[in-house]
């Protein structure tokens, strides 16, 4: 075990722990460390309360405004997870007395949350002390808790306090009006609350069951009910060695729950009732019952993605299974209404609203494990094209423009117009990014037509995906201006690298465009042939005109490589000034830049935030010969404070691409430290949601050499020298794929029942059901 690091991992590969207990970072673990299960998310705060922790509980989709100066943000629910422990008459906190043994341990393999430590109280007596908690895999609106108590060394009078609090905010923002609360049979503490403006409403219910030595107790809670909260007391007289245990399970009910679709302008009644008859079914078994089931839905989940990496540390195994574990818990599997936030469920950055890292970062991890959920994830963009038809109208365009920060279906553009302070006016910042970060519309076209030829799903492009090709396409031939000489630009805009406003001709955005315009004339063509009466209804929808996009497609001015084989960025790149960005690239935290230059300024300097004109050489790989990408790697490598969590992702993968292992290695490793590093503040509002699938897609589409290029499936693996062996399964056209990779071979095993066809090393090769096919250092093949 690596003694070194703040965050440490065991043997096993699944263990993430902490050692130490630091209340001035309480945030870096509640974050790090959140549980949840796609539809419900809880930061990993500690049952006692301290001093700067945030407790959060986010139901997807709740969404609510407070107030019309504020947008749209996901609310913090009801808090159920504080606990007042009374020993002897004496509050419980870790900064009274002393404590031994300290260890907060999230098992990645079945989601439970454990800390233990010895208390040594005040007056010296001590006391074992373990808190577990899971949220349910399988019962999606369930969370689980459990504190046992052990006196080692004396009598003791134990008094806890918990229940419902209703009084928790966003940063000050109190999005739910108080509600009622009451005491159901059983002694089910019940809140009912309702959202200041969405109309959401919440059931929260909580069982509690004490037990000493396992023996149930039968005495009742007391329970009081005050202001936005409900409080249930229990009062125990523990012997020495005797382990007080109380369990308490939490159920938390939405009217926007998906089995609820439709339905919402039920009465209260009726979201109660069913509560009611939920907890019934739900409380009849404990958590060892609950935790138990959730268990087994976690096996199967990993049954189908984990990743196997042999290497000298299990470093990189545990951090990877991290990465894929969060992106399970972010993520709703079953539920196309909503998107997948920047900070996923863990914390309260960026409101929980949807940006394109969902498309370019997470969708192609479910793209190959899990492709029904790719197929979700995509679908929340055909459901919300009546928002990217009315921002694309109020801009004065035509067809689709979809909002660069997204929430609830309907609410169309919901970025911030104002963001941290100008270090040169001492004036807050406008956030330009939900007005020209344009290329969020050929970002998502992208992403559709990665998931049609990944999975040939004719259903979900007549449902969704060719209305969002063509859609956007229009948007495009709508934007984009032809010049007198008949040449069409893409002006004003911000491409990838956000550290430039107010550009014209960004090489990424007006490729991403022409793909995006080429595939639009492909699906037309496609369609005319074979559908025509579906075409005639897009046309009609859409307003699609494939003479124009022939047309302009033609016409859009694609930036090129120089005679140095350089692409600039975007027109007038090459002539902005230098600085040495030494001081910025070996700064600890990201925006240093920041504390020395503002936007305008920043606009002048060739410095990126984050991979522009690499991250389109990565997804157009086949554009760009491999020397052409090397030249341009070291170039703009130069210039990249790698500010974003996108971006370091972005250069592991090019780098493996082009031979560069030992680049593409250290940029994996430190795509993993972004949440996982000694930076104590660096994940204070929630973790790096793109980040966690860039480090998967390091994995398996830098070393792993898993793409989708024009010919269909490419793999090409290159093994970093940190790594023995590499194993892996992805799903093709609905074929199951192995993939195994050490020192000396390379085997690709077809686990399906078709026969799978793929490229390695520039041959093609089609592979029988249940067959495997081994190529060993020389490309030789058995």
């Amino acid at each position: 075990m690596n003694q070194k690091n703040y965050i440490l991992w065991d043997n096993s590969g699944w263990i993430v722990n902490v050692k130490s207990f630091l209340p001035d970072y309480l945030a870096k673990t509640e974050s790090v460390f959140c549980q949840g299960n796609g539809r419900l998310g809880l930061r990993a705060v500690t049952e006692e309360s301290y001093c700067g922790m945030v407790r959060n509980m986010f139901v997807n989709g709740t969404f609510n405004r407070f107030s019309e100066n504020e947008v749209t943000e996901l609310p913090n629910l009801p808090d159920m997870t504080a606990f007042e422990i009374y020993i002897n008459g004496h509050s419980f906190s870790l900064l009274k007395g002393n404590f031994l043994d300290y260890t907060l341990s999230l098992n990645l393999y079945n989601g439970k949350l454990k800390r233990e430590f010895i208390w040594i109280s005040p007056e010296q007596h001590k006391f074992k002390m373990v808190f577990e908690r899971f949220v349910s895999m399988t019962e999606r609106d369930l969370v689980g808790m459990k504190i046992s108590i052990t006196p080692l060394n004396c009598d003791c009078e134990v008094l806890i306090k918990t229940g419902i609090d209703g009084q928790m905010t966003n940063s000050g923002s109190q999005h739910f009006e108080e509600g009622e609360s009451c005491v159901l049979p059983g002694n089910i503490l019940q809140m009912c609350s309702k959202t200041t403006n969405s109309d959401v409403f919440v059931v929260n219910q909580v069982n509690l069951e004490s037990y000493i030595d396992g023996w149930r107790i039968e005495k009742p809670f007391s329970v009081t009910i005050g202001r936005r909260k409900i409080t249930a007391k229990g009062e125990y007289v523990l012997s020495p060695k005797q382990t007080l245990s109380i369990e308490k399970l939490a159920l938390v009910i939405t009217s926007r729950d998906i089995y609820f679709d439709g339905k919402q302008n039920r009465p209260s009644t009726y979201y109660k009732t069913y509560a009611e008859t939920r907890g019934g079914h739900i409380f009849n078994n404990n958590f060892d019952f609950h935790f138990g089931q959730s268990e087994k839905t976690w096996k199967k989940v990993w049954n189908e993605i984990d990743i196997e990496i042999s290497a000298s540390s299990n470093r990189d195994q545990t951090f990877l299974r991290f990465a894929m574990y969060h992106l399970m818990i972010m993520t709703d599997i079953k539920d196309s209404r909503m998107g997948i936030g920047a900070k996923g469920l863990s914390g309260e950055g960026y409101k929980g609203h949807s940006f394109w890292d969902t498309e370019i970062f997470i969708m192609p991890f479910f793209l190959f494990t899990q492709p029904d959920v790719a197929r979700i994830i995509l679908s929340y963009r055909g459901k919300s094209l009546p928002g990217a038809y009315a921002k694309a109208k109020k801009y004065g365009y035509k067809g689709a423009m979809f909002p660069w920060e997204s929430a609830w279906l309907d609410d169309g553009e919901v970025t911030p117009d104002w963001g941290g302070t100008d270090i040169v006016t001492g004036k807050a910042m406008e956030i330009l990014t939900g007005h020209l970060e344009q290329h969020i519309s050929a970002d998502i076209a992208f992403a559709i037509y990665q998931y049609y030829v990944a999975t040939d799903d004719t259903s979900f492009m007549e449902q969704f995906g060719y209305e969002i090709v063509l859609g956007t396409a229009e948007f495009w031939l709508s934007r984009i201006e032809i010049d007198a000489e008949g040449i069409g630009h893409i002006n004003d805009v911000i491409g990838p690298d956000e550290y430039k406003e107010h550009v014209n001709d960004n090489a990424f955005t007006n490729h991403l465009v022409f793909h995006n315009l080429a595939v639009a004339e492909e699906f037309y063509d496609t369609l005319m042939q074979n559908n025509s009466t579906l075409l005639d209804k897009l046309v009609e929808k859409t307003n699609f005109n494939i003479d124009k996009c022939r047309e302009i497609k033609e016409k859009l001015y694609l930036p090129q490589v120089n005679s140095q084989g350089l692409m600039e960025q975007f027109e007038g790149y090459f002539n902005l000034s230098e600085i040495d960005l030494t001081k910025y690239k070996n700064a600890s935290t990201v925006g240093n830049i920041y504390n020395d230059y503002n936007m305008k300024m920043l606009s002048q300097i060739k410095v990126s935030k984050q991979a522009d004109t690499l991250l389109l050489m990565l997804l157009l790989e086949n554009v760009f010969p491999e020397e052409c990408k090397k030249k341009n790697y070291y170039y703009y490598e130069a210039k990249t404070l790698h500010d974003s969590s996108l971006s370091k992702c972005s250069h592991s993968i090019l780098a493996a691409d082009i031979g560069l292992l030992d680049e593409a290695y250290k940029f994996f490793k430190e795509g993993m430290l972004t949440d996982f590093g000694d930076n104590l503040l660096s994940s204070d509002e929630g973790i790096h949601s793109a980040c966690m699938g860039g480090i998967w897609q390091s994995v398996v589409m830098g070393f792993g050499g898993i793409r989708i290029a024009e010919e269909g499936l490419r793999i090409n693996p290159v093994l970093p020298k940190e790594w023995n062996s590499l194993k892996f399964s992805i799903y093709w056209r609905g074929i199951r794929t192995e993939i195994s990779i050490n020192g000396k071979n390379i085997t690709v095993k077809n686990e399906g029942n078709k026969s799978l066809n793929f490229s390695h090393r520039g041959q093609e090769y089609w592979l029988e059901p249940r067959k495997k096919l081994v190529f060993y250092s020389n490309n030789e093949r058995e």
